[in-house]
């Protein structure tokens, strides 16, 4: 994962070395009685001098030297003040200490139960910042009433402060500046905080773990996780508008998946990460990169399609497959023109919103009221259990 600053602070370090207050004595006689015609007040600044210049070699000899890797530094020392709202918040801190408390986070939070089986190297994730907090504190009321451990991966210092003292696990990428405030989609904050979302789901899966992703703006009537197949190493929600008579998403949305940790998901995150690095002016958004690359890249099934004998185990290629978008509707379909032909649909397939519908995608959307008010009005709007 590229980094946008490096772990070691950059300012110089001043040493002022210890004077003895004695100092030298005034009028030493074995100076003036062995330099005769000399000045003692000249003489003695002299060997002050002397002194002073051999303190220094002696104190800067016992520093240590800078080397990669070798120098800790305080965590909690910020190159910022954390007070000002305006300034991204970037800790210097080791890789090594920050490596290691995500992997102590990880562990805390894997083993979710998928109805009676618990998936031990599994984890929920959601990523946000503290303009979206009440929109997380509904989305983990959710997780919460459902039974089920999350993370939530901050992008500024005040969202992990906030969230803690509701006894939320969050944690904050050290590595990463960006913004606390609530973005609108497609603006340039918001492109910067779904890129940076790239790179933190790569940190999880790269570490063993299977990770099923939620953006904050789901609301869930249940239990997502018997509802994914995990059968193939990708599933994914779908934004496209006519899956309801395809059923072959054509567009990942990438707010709502189950993304195995194997060498095929790795190598996949790993290019799309490359790809939004070097060439993010040409996509609007990160489901825009996936949605190239893994239909370039990789084998992707409609909805319900069995993982057929033809894809072999070892294939190099990523395995993907549409999520159900009758049990995992986006906004358009629940709140929006496609409204109407949803219903037809779930009537169809004798299925019912009440019953069967598994969450709800506040997508297509925009505002955080606009969401907070439609998804309060189908009863998925409940973030008072940690107030």
């Amino acid at each position: 994962m590229l980094r946008e600053t490096s772990p070691h602070s950059t300012e110089p370090l001043v040493y002022s070395p210890v004077r003895h207050s004695s100092g030298l004595p005034r009028n030493p006689p074995e100076y003036t009685q062995f330099i005769p015609g000399t000045s003692i007040k000249w003489t003695a600044g002299c060997m002050a001098l002397v002194c002073i210049l051999l303190m220094l070699v002696v104190i800067f000899a016992a520093l240590p030297s800078k080397s990669n890797g070798d120098n800790t530094m305080d965590s909690n020392m910020s190159s910022t003040d954390p007070s000002n709202s305006n300034s991204p918040v970037i800790q210097d801190v080791a890789l090594r200490d920050y490596e290691f408390e995500l992997d102590e986070i990880l562990e805390q939070v894997s083993g979710i139960y998928d109805g009676d089986k618990k998936l031990d190297n599994a984890v929920i994730m959601t990523v946000t910042n503290s303009g979206f907090l009440n929109m997380t504190l509904n989305f983990a009321c959710s997780m919460k009433r459902l039974n089920l451990k999350f993370l939530v991966m901050c992008l500024d210092e005040e969202c992990v402060h906030n969230l803690e003292k509701h006894g939320i696990v969050a944690y904050l990428d050290k590595h990463i500046a960006t913004t606390a405030n609530a973005e609108s989609w497609q603006s340039e904050g918001y492109r910067r905080v779904v890129f940076e979302k790239l790179h933190l789901v790569h940190e999880v899966i790269s570490r063993g773990y299977d990770l099923f992703f939620f953006d904050t703006d789901i609301g869930f009537h249940q239990n997502p996780i018997p509802h994914f197949t995990k059968d193939v190493d990708f599933e994914f929600q779908t934004d496209d508008l006519d899956v309801l008579d395809h059923w072959m998403g054509k567009i990942v949305n990438s707010g709502c998946f189950f993304l195995k940790s194997n060498k095929r998901t790795i190598k996949f995150i790993r290019s799309v990460c490359h790809e939004a690095e070097t060439n993010s002016i040409s996509y609007p958004g990160d489901q825009d990169i996936i949605t190239k690359l893994l239909f370039d890249q990789g084998t992707v099934l409609s909805v319900g399609t069995p993982r057929h004998s033809q894809i072999p185990e070892d294939s190099s290629k990523i395995i993907a497959r549409t999520l159900s978008p009758l049990k995992f509707p986006i906004g358009a379909f629940v709140f929006g023109s496609k409204r109407a032909h949803y219903l037809e649909r779930l009537k169809e397939h004798n299925m019912s919103e009440e019953r069967d519908v598994v969450l709800v995608h506040a997508n297509w959307l925009v505002g955080y009221e606009t969401k907070k008010k439609k998804l309060d009005s189908i009863g998925l709007w409940s973030p008072e259990c940690y107030e």
